[in-house]
């Protein structure tokens, strides 16, 4: 309990939130059934088909629950499951995730799942000290090297900053909406480190614990899928446009901030639409405001972009014809598009200047993330090894 009170005030700056192992799991499953009540109603089959009512798999897994110590009633719920009790699921997400993991694999894959949370404008901190007490049980029980999880687009961002990093494209959710399945190396100590993710803190706390997946397999997943970007990007949820505070104005005088901003283009753009289309003559670059892009090389998919990620930076800086496309994954998808003619109208040379080498500081901790990345997976390689995966 104490590391968890101190995951919690970590997160929320006090200690009004309070995430634990469920005592009972029959108070954990029928706060589940409550939170999502109105979603097996409409099930086909009828609720007692809802995967989020009582089943089977509920004496498999684990439950956590966050309280509200206002009124000591539960406000957030978690289920974790090994992945190889997981082999049947229905959940689209999940099967999207599960299908790049070796059936070796599996039971060091742990899925957290049916995520609720029923206190409006407190989202993030829950859903944050939720992962945060997952990550320490996990960890602490040396149960699994992966974390998988379904995240919204809204959400990514928020799962980005704790170490997450996208599994896939995005998909409707049997839970209505959109989704797409995020993974998290749970002894990928540089990256999180790196990104400053809270979950760096559980991990020095615990003394670093070794790492799983020894594998040639596991080392290839990871330089495969683990291109770690933040976005760097930051501003206030719900500042209109000229109150956006982006990596790429950092250190920009107020008005000139201002101006690049005001004169940027806001678009926003259904889910399936196509933003920058390859091979186009384009030398503009964008942020993600609200929502989530998928970016594509001919048919594969090659990144998620959530709320707070740039794009288009490379023929911003190149020019010529993108290589690449990006496409709305999200409904009311809200981007900022700088060309460069509007960062040539600054004014001062030195807030060009300075707008530029925050460019290269963007493109160069995209790069350092990478390579720390593939660090932890080789670090877990020589660390662990794992019969069937070599």
């Amino acid at each position: 309990m104490g590391l968890l009170k101190t995951i919690t005030a970590t997160l929320s700056g006090s200690d009004r939130f309070s995430t634990r192992l469920a005592d009972q799991a029959s108070e954990a499953i029928g706060f589940r059934e409550e939170t999502f009540g109105p979603l097996g109603a409409g099930w086909k089959g009828g609720s007692a088909d809802c995967p989020a009512f009582r089943n089977p798999l509920d004496e498999k897994s684990e439950h956590l629950l966050t309280y509200d110590s206002r009124t000591n009633k539960p406000v957030g719920y978690l289920r974790v499951t090994s992945a190889h009790h997981l082999l049947g699921a229905t959940d689209p997400i999940i099967q999207s995730a599960l299908r790049h993991f070796p059936a070796s694999v599996h039971p060091f894959v742990t899925v957290w799942h049916w995520m609720g949370i029923t206190s409006p404008g407190n989202e993030a901190q829950i859903r944050q000290s939720l992962c945060a007490a997952a990550y320490s049980h996990c960890l602490s029980g040396g149960k699994a090297a992966l974390a998988v999880a379904a995240s919204t687009p809204s959400e990514l961002a928020e799962y980005r900053r704790l170490g997450f990093r996208p599994l896939g494209r995005v998909l409707a959710s049997e839970i209505g909406g959109h989704a797409l399945p995020v993974f998290l190396d749970m002894h990928g100590y540089q990256s999180l480190k790196l990104l400053d993710s809270p979950l760096y803190e559980i991990a020095k706390e615990l003394g670093f614990p070794p790492g799983k997946i020894g594998s040639n397999w596991y080392q290839e997943f990871i330089f495969k899928n683990g291109s770690i970007d933040t976005g760097y990007t930051r501003y206030q949820a719900g500042a209109d446009s000229t109150e956006f505070h982006s990596a790429l104005t950092e250190g920009l005088k107020e008005g000139a901030r201002k101006q690049l901003l005001t004169n940027a283009l806001h678009l926003t753009c259904r889910f399936g639409e196509t933003v920058l289309a390859d091979s186009a003559h384009d030398t503009s670059i964008g942020i993600v405001k609200k929502g989530a892009l998928e970016v594509y090389l001919e048919q594969d998919l090659i990144a998620v972009l959530g709320e707070g990620d740039v794009f288009g930076e490379l023929a911003f800086i190149l020019g010529g014809k993108r290589n690449a496309s990006v496409r709305a994954a999200s409904e009311d998808t809200e981007l900022l598009v700088l060309s460069r003619k509007v960062v040539d109208t600054l004014k001062s040379t030195s807030d060009q200047l300075q707008f530029w080498r925050n460019l290269a500081a963007l493109v160069a901790k995209r790069v350092v993330s990478a390579n720390a990345a593939l660090n932890d997976a080789r670090e877990a390689k020589t660390s662990a090894a794992m019969p069937g995966t070599r």
